[in-house]
């Protein structure tokens, strides 16, 4: 008896020359010749369940399921190997200068001018023995506002400048 193939699934019964070695699916419990076209190998071996039933159970991830597992992924790999990838990061940087100073200045004038919640966190930290953690929102956009009306009063009336 022979079924028709279809798309999706594989025949599941077919009648066989004798030469074959019949192979037993452990999940529709089907008999299949002990061949790539029926089972999956996991190298020398082939797996207990079918393609049928190996496609029908397997979840399909999604793209952002598969971003957001590699990025967890990396993260866990940047932890583990911080003080490794720091020094070759820091070997890179000492070698091609030139590539980062450039950035490095922008970014620093960006920060600078623009006041960011990040730039005003590490003058904090940098004059003051406190902790990034024990700094509030509050505390920041104080600090915000004291450098602004210094910047006026220093550079503001000297050279015409708002900020």
């Amino acid at each position: 008896m022979l079924q028709l193939k279809t798309e999706t699934q594989l025949p599941q019964t077919i009648v066989m020359p004798s030469a074959f070695v019949l192979k037993k699916c452990t999940c529709c419990n089907l008999e299949f010749p002990k061949t790539e076209t029926y089972f999956r190998k996991n190298g020398l071996f082939f797996r207990s369940k079918c393609k049928n039933c190996l496609n029908k159970n397997l979840p399909k991830k999604t793209n952002e399921e598969k971003k957001e597992a590699k990025r967890k992924s990396h993260k866990l790999w940047q932890e583990k190997n911080r003080i490794e990838r720091n020094k070759k990061q820091k070997e890179y940087r000492c070698k091609n200068l030139d590539k980062y100073k450039d950035r490095v200045v922008k970014y620093n004038i960006k920060t600078t001018h623009s006041l960011t919640d990040g730039y005003i966190l590490s003058l904090l930290c940098k004059r003051s023995s406190v902790e990034k953690k024990t700094i509030t929102k509050e505390i920041i956009e104080q600090k915000r506002i004291i450098i602004q009306l210094k910047r006026q009063i220093n550079y503001g009336q000297a050279k015409g400048l708002k900020f």
